[in-house]
């Protein structure tokens, strides 16, 4: 008996698409790991994919050219694939954009299921940017998409209560990411400078948006240095990531670099420099005010690396285990966190180092979220009456 198929259908699969292609990725390789489906990944053409394409690893991709905004991402070809598709299910990763219109249209005809995964896309703050233009999206399909999905991939039960807030009925089931154990790095990533070496570095990871925190953080930082020329002297504050409506960022870096000689912004970083941006930390930084379930706090872990984080990361199995300290999402509450990790000895370091790596190997590796996964997407099809 043949392996029921899947579709994996997405809008980016190379770095353009972040954290919700990462996932994305992740799901596949998982999925082909834990056997049960013939996975397939469905999504547009851009010009970062082909030097991306090697983390895919033996997945059967399908990748089409588009035009229009790169947040959307109108697609003819994906359309065409997706619509003749003789998939038994799809799962849609990401919401507002052109992909999970083909997937309904798909749907419309064959009658055969699919599960959404939001990403966080449905939070409260998300549907207030660009009101008219999700408002418009909403009446020509998505309203629809969400209506007709067979369930949904959550991160969270709060993710959950977002969804449900739309869709009372809808049947979600909350799956973390996975992420691999990684193995040591031989070099340094290019930004790490030889003042660093003697250095705890504190890094921030990702997109620089005023929700994760950056301003507390920064308020903090300097505070806390001007309070403490010690911890000025023996700390590195490191920002990885990419600007996003955040016009006074740099000058608030630059102004702390000048004053102290210890911040630095040096731009995202992907592949080979991500892995060895992470192993270069002490210690991750992320004041969220607002997460899904942040992948680069599992990709820390699974480095080893002790994370300050807030509640709002959803993650308490950190802070349970050890893994993570949490900290406030106001500038008072940064300081003291900051300040107390400065206080970790290198026992403390190496301890919440091997409970890291143990949580993420417990709860969050590969094989234990892939199996998951399998068997909401089984659930699917037998309620709908597909089941091989």
């Amino acid at each position: 008996m043949s392996a029921p198929r899947l579709d994996l259908v997405t809008g980016s699969l190379s770095r353009q698409g972040g954290g919700v292609a990462e996932v994305a990725r992740q799901t596949g390789l998982g999925l082909v790991g834990e056997g049960t489906f013939d996975v397939r990944l469905v999504a547009t053409r851009d010009g970062d994919l082909d030097r991306d394409l090697h983390n895919l690893g033996t997945l059967a991709v399908r990748a089409y050219r588009f035009f229009g905004p790169s947040t959307f991402r109108i697609s003819p070809g994906l359309f065409w694939r997706v619509l003749t598709s003789d998939a038994d299910v799809m799962a849609v990763h990401g919401l507002w954009a052109f992909h999970g219109f083909a997937v309904l249209a798909w749907h419309l005809r064959t009658g055969r299921p699919y599960v959404l995964v939001p990403h966080g896309m449905l939070e409260p703050w998300i549907l207030r940017r660009s009101r008219g233009l999700k408002r418009l999206v909403s009446l020509l399909y998505q309203d629809l998409l969400l209506h007709c999905a067979a369930g949904f991939q959550v991160l969270t039960e709060a993710e959950s209560r977002d969804v449900r807030a739309l869709l009372p009925a809808a049947h979600c089931v909350a799956i973390a990411n996975a992420v691999g154990q990684n193995q040591p790095e031989d070099a340094l990533p290019q930004w790490h400078g030889e003042a660093m070496r003697s250095r705890r570095v504190y890094l921030f990871f990702g997109r620089i948006h005023d929700k994760k925190g950056w301003l507390e953080l920064c308020l903090a930082w300097q505070v806390l240095c001007r309070r403490d020329c010690g911890f000025a002297a023996r700390s590195q504050l490191v920002f990885c990531g990419w600007l996003d409506q955040v016009a006074d960022f740099d000058l608030a870096v630059a102004a702390l670099n000048a004053e102290f000689g210890n911040v630095s912004h040096v731009g995202p970083q992907y592949g080979q420099e991500k892995a060895r941006s992470l192993q270069a930390a002490h210690v991750l930084v992320l004041p969220s005010k607002s997460e899904g379930l942040p992948v680069v706090v599992l990709e820390a872990w699974s480095h080893g690396i002790p994370v300050l984080m807030t509640e709002a990361c959803n993650l308490p199995q950190g802070f349970a285990s050890g893994a993570a300290l949490r900290i406030g999402e106001d500038a008072p509450s940064v300081i003291e966190g900051l300040a107390q990790a400065d206080r970790w000895d290198k026992f403390e370091i190496v301890s919440m180092s091997k409970a890291a790596r143990a949580l993420v190997a417990q709860a969050f590796s590969p094989a234990v979220i892939a199996g998951e996964i399998s068997s909401l997407l089984q659930s699917v099809l037998v309620r709908s009456g597909r089941a091989t």
